[in-house]
């Protein structure tokens, strides 16, 4: 019969110790999209002035118009973010309303307004903060998080972008 050394064991036992006592860890992660694939017009009256480029959503229009955007949303997001454009000759503030939570749950809206310069672009951000959550809790509303901006004449959205943590390993 063969048996274990006294230092293999001792290997063994420190080997399955530390498969039990090994933790998952939080890694920061962003997920990005082109307002393209993640904005559509509000209404179907304000389809014709949204031109879907394929590096934006801009206003094209004689009018302002509103744009919807709903984000890749995994639960523990830290950040939300939009990039603003602004094509026209002179500086246009942009106003997005922010909002945290699902149709069917408990919901918190956060008007931001930007000013963005004459053919510039600006970025937007909401932090859980904003909505309620304690310093260094993730965003509320279960992971889901949607944005209603107010386009004017040459203007638009470019990027939408979540920042979020994942747990990795075991």
């Amino acid at each position: 019969m063969k048996y274990l050394s006294s230092s293999s064991a001792l290997a063994l036992v420190v080997a399955l110790s530390s498969i039990s006592t090994a933790h998952a860890a939080l890694v920061v992660h962003s997920a990005n999209a082109n307002a393209s694939n993640s904005c559509i017009p509000s209404r179907p009256a304000y389809e014709g002035a949204m031109r879907k480029r394929p590096l934006a959503v801009q206003n094209e229009g004689d009018t302002e118009g509103f744009v919807t955007c709903a984000f890749e949303s995994p639960k523990r997001m830290l950040t939300v973010s939009m990039t603003l454009r602004n094509t026209a000759t002179v500086a246009r503030t942009l106003t997005c309303t922010g909002v945290s939570g699902a149709a069917d749950s408990p919901n918190v809206y956060v008007v931001k307004s930007i000013n963005v310069d004459a053919g510039g672009y600006a970025y937007l951000d909401w932090y859980p903060e904003e909505f309620g959550a304690a310093q260094g809790d993730y965003m509320p509303g279960g992971g889901y998080f949607a944005t209603n901006c107010n386009l004017p004449t040459d203007s638009g959205i470019g990027r939408t972008s979540v920042v979020y943590q994942e747990e990795v390993g075991v």
